[in-house]
């Protein structure tokens, strides 16, 4: 496996030096899409920006502090961390840091943005008829402004984007609450976070998320996952969620089940048997 980072930081921050509205959008597009317009500079490819929206209110600030904390150094080494563990594979990755805001962005809700990113991964797929030139595919870390800007935050992430890129492509896409609950339970313990629901919270949350882990319904799977706060403010219906829920208690049975070396051997595995696997 290879994972190489894309710096992306200095041009993003470089939108939010032009003033008018008009010429900052012309020249997110010209960066994300690669071809030029109204002037915008390109670097000749597309890139994985859908999520950025050069109009987010916090975004230059927050910008700014990723870059003085070397937030793409530090991404970079996380990666390299990540490809020793997945060394047998062949996996050839692109990285990239994605700063995504939601106070009058634009186009970005949150959780709805958020689950796209989890279970679709349609934000790292390059426009129809583009190709990918020495690599597989991208891999887009978003880093959200209303989370503190740290090093332990981008090393988690990123292990944690480059982990659901290996789950997704070796052991299936998801399609039930299970098996989405399955995913990002392994992808949250790998990067390195810890539980946040007490142990009472926890076993009322399993016991109420039970009767829908089979449900392909995306608003059960929805509301399960991210609260009923969150299902509300979409316009879906609750039911009886604390926030994050499905994610504490994916969590908590893979930590209680998973060690961060059977984890990596799982993918390893997986990746043995489809190499294996007679070609047609």
């Amino acid at each position: 496996m290879k994972a190489t980072l894309t710096t992306i930081l200095d041009d993003l921050r470089g939108l939010y030096t032009i003033a008018d509205r008009l010429e900052r959008f012309d020249a997110y597009v010209s960066l994300s899409s690669g071809k030029a317009r109204g002037g915008g500079r390109t670097r000749g490819e597309p890139l994985p920006l859908g999520t950025f929206s050069p109009m987010g209110e916090r975004q230059a600030g927050y910008l700014d502090r990723l870059i003085a904390i070397g937030a793409e150094e530090v991404a970079q080494a996380t990666a390299d961390e990540v490809t020793h563990n997945f060394a047998t594979l062949a996996d050839r990755f692109r990285l990239m840091l994605v700063v995504a805001d939601v106070p009058r962005n634009g186009w970005t809700e949150r959780h709805l943005t958020d689950a796209d990113w989890r279970f679709t991964l349609k934000n790292d797929t390059l426009p129809k008829g583009e190709t990918m030139g020495g690599f597989d595919r991208w891999v887009s870390v978003l880093l959200w402004t209303d989370v503190e800007v740290s090093k332990t935050y981008i090393s988690r992430e990123v292990r944690a984007a480059l982990y659901r890129a290996l789950h997704y492509s070796y052991l299936a896409p998801p399609r039930t609450l299970a098996d989405m609950m399955r995913q990002e339970g392994r992808v949250l313990a790998y990067a390195g976070y810890t539980p946040e629901l007490d142990g009472e919270e926890l076993e009322y949350s399993r016991e109420v998320i039970r009767p829908y882990l089979q449900s392909t319904d995306f608003p059960v799977c929805f509301a399960a996952l991210y609260g009923d706060a969150a299902a509300r403010q979409v316009g879906y219906k609750e039911l009886g969620f604390t926030a994050s829920a499905g994610f504490q208690v994916a969590l908590r049975d893979t930590l209680s089940e998973e060690t961060r070396a059977s984890l990596v051997l799982q993918i390893q595995a997986a990746g043995r048997h489809e190499v294996d696997q007679p070609s047609a």
